[in-house]
């Protein structure tokens, strides 16, 4: 459960006062609290309903107002500031001394890009998550394919100690929106377990190689073939997308010598850096000729 709502105990939702962030229910608040900005009389306890129980006052800034002033200036959009996020020098510091570890590049409906780079900049690990303010259905609709930003930790074992050593190492992908987001070496394996050729052979008639792709996952993936290749499909454009565990067949209509088909594409629902995909390689043998 969450953390009983002292709402009644008669302090005011007045400026510079520390409150307590909850759910639809009045005992749901648990780590989040926010600054109020100016008097908000009506998260003060007015009845006992959902709506009218209030958000209980715990604090208030003493020094510093003025910091408070202008993050509550600062222009954004959607939550997100307009100018790019720029790492203060405490915190540099801090990750310089191995004191801070990692940061936060997806929450709720939003990635933060300046975030990511700032990750990449620091060798910080990468994390993804949600503020579920509602139910989780309503917000991320489940039943219709959605789902929570999810951090990937890739352990050695399943166990708390490698979970803890994992994260420590930067061993993690953030999934959101169904799409990946890590440094090449983690999202490498992973989009290699992703998806692969499941068979291919060539048919004579039609004079095109048939090759089927497969989706392992829970997610749908975008592709494109990279840049520099020659590869030509008789059904599809240079873009190719592959449903949540379901397969695509590609006709390849261009020259395929030998024994084994490769195909390369630059995978456009994952992310190494903002607006950085990675590439993938799939190779598969031919099996015998279809007439």
């Amino acid at each position: 459960g969450g953390i009983l709502n002292e709402a009644t105990n008669r302090l005011q939702n007045r400026r510079g006062t520390i409150a307590m962030a909850r759910l639809g229910t009045p005992n749901s608040a648990r780590a989040q609290f926010f600054i109020n900005v100016g008097h908000n009389d009506t998260f003060n306890h007015r009845n006992t309903t959902p709506r009218g129980f209030g958000y209980a006052v715990f604090g208030r800034v003493i020094d510093g107002t003025d910091a408070v002033d202008r993050i509550e200036a600062t222009p954004a959009t959607n939550s997100v500031p307009n100018e790019p996020v720029v790492m203060t020098d405490f915190h540099a510091d801090l990750a310089s001394l191995g004191k801070l570890h990692g940061i936060e590049i997806a929450n709720g409906s939003m990635y933060h890009e300046g975030a990511h780079r700032v990750a990449l900049a620091q060798d910080l690990t990468l994390i993804g998550t949600s503020d579920v303010h509602n139910l989780v259905d309503w917000d991320y609709e489940p039943h219709l394919g959605g789902h929570r930003p999810v951090t990937l930790v890739l352990a050695e074992e399943r166990s708390a100690q490698s979970v803890q050593a994992a994260l420590f190492a930067g061993r993690t992908v953030v999934l959101f929106r169904h799409q990946l987001i890590g440094r090449g070496r983690h999202l490498q394996p992973l989009l290699e377990a992703s998806l692969t050729l499941d068979e291919a052979f060539r048919h004579a008639r039609r004079d095109a190689v048939s090759v089927t792709l497969r989706n392992h996952t829970s997610s749908p993936f975008r592709l494109r073939s990279a840049a520099g290749t020659e590869q030509e499909f008789g059904m599809h454009t240079n873009l190719v997308e592959v449903g949540p565990h379901s397969t695509e067949q590609l006709w390849v209509i261009s020259d395929v010598p030998g024994e084994t088909v490769t195909l390369e594409f630059e995978v456009l629902s994952a992310l190494t850096a903002p607006g950085t995909h990675p590439k993938l390689t799939l190779t598969r043998a031919l099996s015998a000729a279809a007439e």
